[in-house]
């Protein structure tokens, strides 16, 4: 090896191990996700209720579902309706004093349950099933009654919020979408990440829920080239670059 040569090769290491930091770095998200994805951890496959070419067969998805007592018109405590998978695909909290009812009404039943996609959000295509979110009344004498349109509208508030799973980790990631009824049209809400594969929202109210992947987000159904990629990509071939240079050089110099 020439003294040029020589003297080259501690720079080359100050060079890749720079690389290799700025690799690193880049691949770590400034907000590190919990590791933690829910009871049962890892995840059971995703079960759709309409399986899409290619699925794993699986056990078909589960509703959310629980009972509480109300007083003075609304529920009296905070509880949880979490989906039976592993982990759960949907879990809704609804916090105390939440769901407004008639004074009549004695307990609440709530439920989320699976439905297929009908109709799409615009530029979006959703990911997974649609969760349908509602609850009946029982009223005093146990009676069923659903509840009206008014006290459906405000449910919601306090810190409830509805956490749902994807069908993948891919990223960049899909995004809330809301409608009140099947006939509205379908409006994105705020979205956050909580876990490898699990995002929450805000229960704006009862109504459908889905995590829908937007066209512009760089990803489709069947996958695509995301831009965690594009950051792993350049720090290799820029590496690959330099070694293939410094090569050149010694070859020049011998």
């Amino acid at each position: 090896m020439s003294t040029s040569a020589a003297r080259r090769a501690p720079v080359f290491a100050v060079v890749l191990a720079a690389f290799a930091i700025l690799a690193v770095s880049l691949m770590h998200p400034p907000h590190g996700v919990p590791l933690y994805d829910g009871v049962g951890f890892p995840d059971e496959p995703y079960r759709y209720v309409h399986p899409p070419a290619g699925a794993k067969a699986t056990p078909p998805p589960t509703s959310a579902t629980a009972t509480t007592e109300t007083a003075n018109g609304s529920n009296t405590y905070a509880f949880y309706a979490d989906s039976a998978e592993m982990g759960p695909q949907i879990s809704v909290f609804v916090a105390p004093r939440s769901v407004v009812v008639p004074s009549s009404v004695t307990k609440i039943t709530f439920r989320a349950d699976p439905m297929a996609p009908d109709r799409q959000p615009a530029g979006a295509t959703i990911d997974g099933n649609v969760y349908r979110l509602q609850a009946a009344a029982v009223v005093t004498g146990g009676q069923d009654a659903g509840l009206s349109a008014t006290a459906s509208s405000q449910v919601g508030a306090n810190g409830s919020i509805v956490t749902m799973r994807a069908t993948s980790a891919h990223q960049p990631h899909p995004d809330f979408f809301y409608r009140e009824t099947p006939a509205a049209g379908w409006h994105e809400i705020d979205t956050v990440r909580i876990g490898n594969d699990i995002y929450r929202t805000d229960l704006v109210g009862f109504g459908d829920y889905a995590l829908a992947w937007k066209s512009n987000s760089g990803r489709s159904r069947t996958g695509g080239f995301s831009s965690s990629s594009l950051f792993i990509a350049v720090p290799v071939v820029l590496v690959a670059g330099a070694i293939i240079a410094i090569r050149r050089t010694r070859r020049r110099s011998t």
